[in-house]
């Protein structure tokens, strides 16, 4: 007699099914028929799974249909991973229809498919009717046309999404970004939005702006890599002086250029909610640090500024370290790599150091700064009583150098956190390392070209060190 899974003894399913991971179990056991149907459903691996990652697993549409029959009859899952698969329209329409019907589910990862503009409709449909789900990943899905429009009407409506990733969606072209204003205006729960690589360029900054200027939910907006001008940094910057509620602004790899820098200078003067701002690589120079000077010396709020990757060089870390002279400066974590400063700038910030209270993370790694340059920030370190984390990777500094940052640490009670990466310190150096690390608790060390020598030094002694050494 043969027997089938149809008809065997429910506990002897189950048992089989002990032996099948979660995938073949909703892809090839469900929808067999209705008897294994109704035993799964109670199967207690399936009944309790939260999360489910089926990220490059070759998915198409005809696997879609198996993954939404599973979301309609799952009240356990709440994070469901379809990132980089063959989805289509055709396949984005079952899940559709099953995510207006679960009422579980929370977060939906549609990264990198084929979901075309049909495609968008069915899930803006979806989002309509949705109440659960809070964020959803469409990076780089390849729609065409208007049908934008109905994703952006349904934001406008939808209440419980608080995050959306659109990266790589050309949302810049064809006035999809019209739309999305529109629906900024209107929503009120959309907290996290990520626009990056959607060659947003003026026109799109000014829709955008518009609707930032009305919205009282956004915290963050990540803009990096468009084509973001000084005049669409214009317009980001007027939208800054009425909104209030974002707390969070990406612009980096957007030519600005300083022009921009001084829009946004200028809107910093009022902002009184922005607390992170990002400007790695906008072309900005030392002028443009000049203009951040003059925004940000009253400013109260702001605590986090990336300036990674912008020629500065010595006169604009004049700047900053004045800025960070001012009584007012609420910033704790200033990222200051690739700018050109060398053993000059490096003087200037170390002079800000012995005044400043509340920095506790500065990164100025690969700045040329040399062992000048470190002498004068380890003697910083002797009277800093703030910083806690200090990046100085790849600034060729040598033996020589090494030993002031030592010195200073024996001094220092605060620093918990050094990366001296890149640099060619000897294996003296990594002695008087060694004999410093009291306080650390982090030290990065090495690199790939790091001899041998001083990577076994450093990895033997560190066996007797409380500091968590990492010889990359």
């Amino acid at each position: 007699m043969t027997l089938s899974l149809d008809i065997l003894p429910c506990e002897l399913v189950y048992r089989i099914l002990d032996h099948l991971n979660i995938i073949t179990i909703i892809l090839s056991c469900r929808n067999v028929c209705t008897r294994l149907n109704a035993i799964i459903n109670t199967y207690s691996r399936y009944q309790t799974i939260a999360e489910l990652d089926l990220q490059q697993n070759d998915i198409d549409s005809n696997d879609s249909k198996y993954i939404a029959a599973a979301l309609q009859n799952n009240d356990a899952l709440k994070i469901l991973n379809l990132g980089q698969n063959n989805i289509d329209s055709e396949g984005v329409q079952y899940l559709a229809k099953a995510l207006q019907i679960n009422r579980t589910l929370t977060q939906l990862n549609l990264y990198s498919n084929q979901i075309n503009s049909m495609g968008i409709s069915y899930l803006a449909e979806a989002l309509q009717h949705n109440q659960t789900l809070t964020t959803l990943n469409f990076t780089c899905n390849p729609f065409s046309g208007d049908r934008f429009k109905y994703m952006a009407n349904a934001l406008a409506n939808n209440k419980t999404l608080t995050d959306l990733n659109l990266t790589w969606n050309e949302l810049g072209v064809k006035g999809r970004l019209q739309y999305l204003a529109s629906a900024l205006e209107k929503n009120h729960t959309l907290i996290n939005l990520d626009l990056g690589h959607n060659h947003i360029n003026c026109q799109g900054m000014e829709y955008l702006a518009n609707g930032l200027q009305n919205n009282q939910a956004l915290r963050s907006l990540s803009l990096d890599c468009n084509d973001v001008g000084s005049e669409g940094a214009q317009y980001l910057a007027n939208a800054l002086q009425h909104n209030t509620t974002l707390t969070m602004l990406n612009l980096s790899h957007n030519p600005i250029h300083n022009e921009g820098a001084q829009y946004l200078a200028k809107a910093l003067e009022n902002n009184a909610t922005l607390t992170s701002l990002c400007l790695m690589s906008t072309s900005i120079g030392f002028e443009g640090t000049r203009a951040l000077y003059a925004g940000l010396r009253n400013n109260r709020t702001l605590t986090t500024l990336n300036l990674w990757e912008i020629p500065i060089c010595s006169q604009g870390a004049q700047y900053l370290a004045n800025l960070l002279q001012t009584n007012s400066i609420t910033l704790t974590i200033l990222s200051m790599g690739i700018n050109g400063i060398g053993p000059k700038g490096a003087q200037y910030i170390a002079k800000a150091l012995e005044k400043n209270n509340t920095l506790k993370t500065l990164q100025l790694s690969v700045n040329g700064i040399c062992a000048e340059g470190t002498q004068y920030l380890a003697n910083a370190l002797i009277h800093n009583k703030a910083l806690t984390m200090l990046g100085l990777a790849s600034n060729r500094i040598d033996t020589e150098g090494v030993r002031y940052l030592a010195n200073a640490l024996l001094n220092n009670i605060t620093l918990t956190t050094l990366d001296i990466a890149g640099n060619t310190i000897g294996l003296e150096g990594v002695r008087c390392l060694v004999n410093a690390l009291l306080t650390l608790e982090t030290l990065k060390f090495g690199n790939s070209n790091t001899p041998e020598e001083e990577r076994q030094y450093m990895i033997d002694v560190s066996h007797y060190l409380t500091a968590n050494v990492i010889c990359d």
